[in-house]
């Protein structure tokens, strides 16, 4: 998965990943795939996986019910976690 641009290793179960970034209106957009260009905007926490209750529906097989958890922290930064998908974050 891509956030910001950036590749990332795959993560561990419980393990984040933190990205500064200023506060307002945050997007995750889809760089490639079926969904490229497609902008998903995100709240101060939003879910993403396959499931429809998650903010952010991937309707893909590598994507988990539950994938992973963005969240804008007090400190002004972007953390997202890994949910324990299979295929990592």
């Amino acid at each position: 998965m891509s956030f910001g641009g950036e590749k990332r290793r795959r993560r561990q179960w419980g393990e984040t990943q933190t990205y500064k970034h200023a506060p307002g209106r945050a997007q995750l957009v889809v760089l490639t795939g079926d969904l490229l260009g497609r902008v998903f905007p995100i709240s101060i926490s939003s879910t993403l996986g396959r499931e429809e209750t998650n903010d952010i529906r991937l309707d893909f097989p590598e994507i988990s019910r539950r994938h992973a958890q963005i969240t804008f922290t007090k400190e002004h930064a972007w953390i997202i976690e890994d949910l324990g998908s299979v295929n990592g974050t």
